[in-house]
């Protein structure tokens, strides 16, 4: 049916049943004559000015509404008559009930001769929608923050500066530089022990607006990428002399006097500088060789170096490590091998630790001492982490007599436990492998408590509520404090190989392990030893009361596929004075 024939249709209708047909419209409306006079509005245009129609019949708006309210829609309405088009407009109205939106739609209705007889108008009240929208984005904004900030300081967080520098990098052309400074903080750690977390949280806020007014002074981005731990992108200096001019001015802004319990406290900083493209072509490499001119600064207690190859031994095969780490997890160039740990009252086997390798095209099969350390240093150490957790709990189901009571465990770095996502991608990674949380377990070292102890509690309290148990690795070289292992949710210690090795022949070494045993089965933890290569070795741990046990003497780490071997074999049978 063509316009005409539904206009015949319409035609055919009554005035009566017309009036009916917009009395019922649940939208306010009305027709003006083309002189602006009411001809006719409806009850929910009644409802919605608070005006009968009888008083505003054969009147303009103007006679009508307040002169700021009618001068807002009469050109509207005007401007639908003039130009014989549909207008359409948003008007955001204070009737003294708040703010009030409404939608208002003005037509020309034309006669049989295509003239403008009068124009319709309709009247939506939009201000739920607009509250709507309005807390979409609120919230929008909210997530974006989160997701580009670090809760505590609100500067820029590792994530969102790691695409700040992607995207430097990308853009950047002959004339324009782009620059890491690496900033870690002295005697940070002191403050907390001293005056308490709540006061280094205060400490942290404070030097963030300091560095805040500095990024902007100097148009610089500035972030916090962990602890105590910051970084600025500079994208327009002008020369090295004048990145370390930039540099010795942050160092100024750190070292001056933070008030805190009543104390002018004072901490240092050490900066490490690395630039594009001489130091490296992307951000990860950027940002490694940064914090490697870091840590030679905060050695050689220098303000501020900038990165040169010599400070990194290794760095042709560091970087070339770096460099095709992508393509080893692309191209399953990474595997596990794994190392039982047995019970030393039965000799059973209890759980088996996930150790990393890497088979290298050129390098061959080499371990993680060799590469971890620069993969740390990269945002790509979280995709290794996760890859090696799926890895691990995928292994399990290979293994047909793998026990319910049993578990791999897998471990983290300091980076890891910084990572704000980490307890959720190891809940998703048990679920998906349908997989109860107490079969895997994460190991971690005492540094990596040390280095952000209020975040490491954070974090593994998270993955403890997974049904995840904490052990603490190479536990006794840390100095980790007492305090802060009670409360995390940490059910072993593992003894450091070095002082299970030496124990025999050094009394301060047998010394820790016993006093490491007793205190430990005194927090209700249970006690791993590292290392146990001997049988002499074994029965000493034994009989110093140790529960479990990992080491040459019971088995090397092997390849999954040996391990299921191992497994079948008579466990009961694998220590014995022969091995």
């Amino acid at each position: 049916m063509d316009q005409s024939d539904k206009l015949k249709q319409f035609k055919g209708l009554s005035q009566t049943e017309l009036f009916w047909v917009l009395e019922q419209l649940p939208y306010a409306t009305g027709l003006f004559s083309t002189d602006l006079k009411y001809i006719y509005y409806n009850q929910v245009g009644e409802r919605m000015s608070q005006i009968p129609f009888a008083e505003a019949v054969g009147k303009t708006p103007h006679d009508v509404f307040p002169p700021d309210v009618a001068s807002r829609f009469v050109p509207l309405i005007e401007q639908a008559r003039d130009s014989k088009q549909t207008i359409v407009k948003e008007l955001d109205f204070d009737f003294g009930k708040g703010e009030t939106w409404i939608q208002l739609t003005y037509a020309p209705l034309f006669d049989d001769h295509g003239k403008v007889a009068s124009i319709i108008a309709i009247t939506q009240d939009i201000t739920f929608q607009k509250q709507q929208e309005k807390q979409l984005r609120s919230y929008s904004e909210h997530l974006k923050g989160l997701a580009e900030h670090d809760t505590l300081t609100k500067l820029h967080n590792r994530h969102y500066f790691f695409q700040l520098l992607d995207t430097a990098v990308i853009r950047a052309g002959a004339n324009q530089p782009v620059a890491v400074m690496y900033m870690d903080l002295n005697f940070f750690k002191v403050v907390n022990d001293t005056l308490g977390h709540s006061d280094g949280d205060k400490l942290l806020v404070m030097l963030s607006d300091r560095l805040c007014r500095f990024g902007e002074r100097h148009n610089l981005a500035v972030a916090r990428i962990g602890g105590d731990e910051f970084a600025v992108l500079s994208t327009n200096h002008k020369s090295d002399k004048h990145l370390r001019a930039l540099a010795r001015e942050l160092s100024k802004e750190v070292r001056a006097p933070y008030p805190l319990s009543g104390l002018q406290t004072e901490i240092s900083a050490s900066i490490g500088i690395a630039k594009w493209p001489d130091h490296g072509e992307n951000a990860n490499n950027l940002m490694r060789c940064a914090d490697i001119a870091m840590y030679h600064a905060k050695n050689h207690l220098n303000e501020v170096t900038f990165y040169h190859a010599d400070l990194d031994t290794h760095s042709l095969k560091h970087l070339d490590l770096m460099s095709s780490f992508g393509r080893a997890l692309r191209e399953k160039e990474l595997c596990l091998y794994f190392q039982p740990i047995v019970r030393m009252a039965d000799k059973s086997a209890v759980g088996y630790e996930a150790l990393l390798r890497w088979r290298h095209p050129e390098y061959g099969l080499i371990t993680p001492f060799e590469f971890i350390s620069v993969i740390e240093n990269t945002q790509s150490i979280h995709d290794l982490t996760a890859w090696v957790i799926d890895e691990a709990l995928d292994q399990i189901h290979r293994w047909p007599n793998f026990g319910d009571e049993q578990y791999v465990s897998v471990n983290l770095s300091a980076r890891n436990i910084m990572d704000d996502q980490l307890s959720q991608q190891i809940a998703t990674a048990i679920k998906n492998h349908h997989l109860p949380g107490q079969q895997l377990k994460v190991e971690i070292t005492e540094h990596c408590i040390l280095s952000d102890a209020d975040r490491a509690v954070k974090t593994l309290t998270a993955i403890g509520e997974q049904g995840v148990e904490v052990l603490i690795d190479d536990y006794g070289t840390g100095y980790s404090s007492l305090s802060k292992l009670i409360q995390l949710p940490v059910g072993m210690l593992k003894l450091d190989l070095s002082f299970v090795q030496s124990m025999l022949d050094q009394p301060q070494s047998l010394t820790i392990v016993r006093s490491t045993i007793s205190m430990a089965h005194s927090l209700n933890l249970k006690v791993i030893a590292e290392g146990v290569e001997t049988q002499a070795m074994w029965d000493k741990l034994k009989m110093l009361g140790c529960d479990y046990a990992q080491g040459y003497l019971i088995a090397k780490p092997m390849p999954p596929e040996s391990i299921g071997e191992w497994m079948s074999a008579n466990t009961n049978d694998i220590v014995s004075g022969s091995k």
